[in-house]
């Protein structure tokens, strides 16, 4: 029988000493330090070079307080097993669970973002030594905006059934509470007339009986303006001529005629030569001489024009003017309400009533009640001449801007690309709901903005503990704050709010509001 002797391993006998010495010194500092020891482990943590420098200071802090909350009961040096035990933690969790934001677009949460709205204005209220706001504050997703903030326009862009109008809703019932606001709204299918009209109320449909009534006499201003806001430029890559001769023609049929049925009967119901008679010594005669082309004309202003057979037939005296209304200050709202089977007949007529009202405000810088235009569907009008000054320049004039839509390429179509940009600047917040088409998920999420974020990755190789190698690797990636995709899976009533002051912007929530009704929507004038 053969006896073979066990030598101990050096380099284990001194690996073990090792970790004896070190348990003894972390043993030791654990029972001695007490409650200090949690943020004196955190401190040494981030004089490492940790990325989570905000985060470890935080839990440090938070265990220090209660442990120093214990410490009359537990008692100064008992805390020291619970001391190890963070002391594992730290040492094992690797730092690649922690990814920070370098720059960029960072997101907060509603509480920071009233928080910070609120300081701002305080120390605007403070430097300016002004009194703070005791009126209503306008909402939108339940953050109440800064006095600053309210008089600059707002951009709502969201799918059907997002919670667009619901946000829209909100803002319109502070505003009527307040004597310092008043509004032209065009109102899809009556819905806001319903509930914010009242006996003040001004109601603009040719069909309803309460209708207010206008006439190219009654407004006061160039046949040419007021014929520019009917009939837009030819669209890209179709001949200019058309459009613009008929803009000419429209502009001398209102010199020589006094009322609405006058105007329908010659452009539609008269023959083209009683046309021309009545035109003689007019540009737009000559248009006439040629039969093909006046033919052309006719039929291009009659496009535009359909919705003159209606005001026609409800003939009465008008004496409504839109810039007028648009350059004093007359405190009564406006409604226009218009309805899926009407909506592409009146579709230039309300384009005209907005475009002119905007000529009117932008004329006078001297307003004491502010004009909000309320357009719930952006793309349910034609261009509006003055829409991108108004957002632009809109301050001066007391002017703001509360637009929607559900597609950025709608805007884009009637705008162009340019133009659609200048909208989407100029409307200083936004309210990005759920957003099922791509191109405008990805613009929104452009809009929210990009990060950077430096990711760290640990790595660890060895056999043993002690001859364990560990390796920490950096790097950068720019990504979107929120993607595309998130927007197009947002739930009903949830989504992203951006305030053009430098905040960061927040993931909020519109709280749906039920409304008493007021109004009817729509009065047939023929009963």
């Amino acid at each position: 029988m053969f006896h073979q002797n066990h030598q101990p391993d050096p380099s284990a006998m001194i690996g073990l000493g090792i970790a004896f010495f070190f348990g003894a010194i972390a043993y030791g500092t654990a029972k001695f330090t007490g409650p200090v020891f949690p943020m004196m482990l955190c401190g040494i943590y981030i004089l490492s070079g940790a990325t989570s420098k905000e985060l470890a200071l935080k839990i440090g802090l938070a265990i220090t307080v209660i442990e120093l909350l214990l410490t009359p009961i537990a008692g100064w040096q008992n805390f020291w097993s619970y001391n190890l035990i963070l002391g594992f933690v730290i040492a094992v969790i690797p730092e690649r669970l922690v990814t920070g934001v370098v720059r960029g677009s960072q997101l907060q949460t509603p509480q920071q973002l009233q928080k910070q709205l609120r300081h701002k204005e305080q120390s605007l209220i403070k430097k300016q030594q002004t009194s703070p706001q005791t009126l209503p504050r306008l909402e939108i997703a339940d953050i109440q905006l800064p006095d600053d903030l309210a008089p600059l326009s707002f951009m709502f862009l969201g799918s059907p059934g997002s919670g667009k109008t619901q946000a829209i809703l909100k803002m319109l019932s502070t505003m009527r509470s307040r004597p310092d606001y008043r509004v032209i709204c065009l109102d899809r299918s009556g819905e806001i007339l319903e509930k914010f009209g009242d006996d003040n109320t001004l109601i603009y449909n040719p069909r309803d009986s309460r209708t207010i009534h206008w006439s190219h006499r009654s407004e006061g201003m160039e046949f040419e303006t007021i014929a520019a806001g009917l009939i837009p430029p030819s669209p890209e890559g179709k001949d200019p001529f058309w459009n613009e001769a008929a803009k000419g023609l429209l502009s001398d049929l209102y010199a020589k005629t006094s009322t609405n049925a006058e105007v329908w009967q010659m452009i539609a119901l008269k023959p083209i030569q009683e046309l021309k008679n009545l035109l003689t010594g007019t540009l737009s005669a000559t248009y006439l001489e040629a039969e093909n082309t006046a033919a052309g004309i006719k039929s291009s202003a009659i496009n535009y024009l359909r919705f003159y057979k209606v005001l026609a037939d409800h003939q009465t005296t008008a004496d409504f003017s839109w810039s007028r209304w648009g350059k004093e200050d007359d405190n009564r709202w406006i409604f226009l309400p218009i309805f899926e089977n009407e909506a592409e007949l009146f579709k230039p007529l309300y384009t005209m009533a907005f475009s002119l009202m905007l000529r009117g405000l932008l004329s006078n810088e001297n307003h004491h009640i502010k004009t909000v235009i309320c357009i719930d569907e952006l793309s349910a009008l034609g261009k509006l001449v003055g829409l991108e000054r108004l957002l632009a320049e809109g301050r001066k004039f007391s002017g703001i801007g509360m637009l929607g839509t559900q597609l950025t390429g709608q805007i884009a179509n009637i705008y162009g690309e340019y133009g659609m940009q200048t909208i989407l600047q100029g409307c200083c917040t936004k309210l990005i709901l759920n957003c099922r088409d791509y191109s405008t998920a990805e613009l929104c999420s452009r809009l929210i903005g990009s990060q950077e974020r430096l990711e760290t990755t640990e790595g660890r190789s060895g056999n043993s503990w002690f001859s364990e190698t560990r390796s920490v690797n950096q790097h950068i990636r720019e990504t979107s704050a929120v993607l595309p995709s998130e927007l197009q899976g947002l739930p009903p009533l949830e989504g992203y709010l951006l305030i053009a002051d430098g905040t960061k912007p927040a993931k909020v929530k519109v709280t749906p509001t039920a409304y008493p009704l007021k109004a009817s929507r729509f009065v047939d004038a023929a009963i």
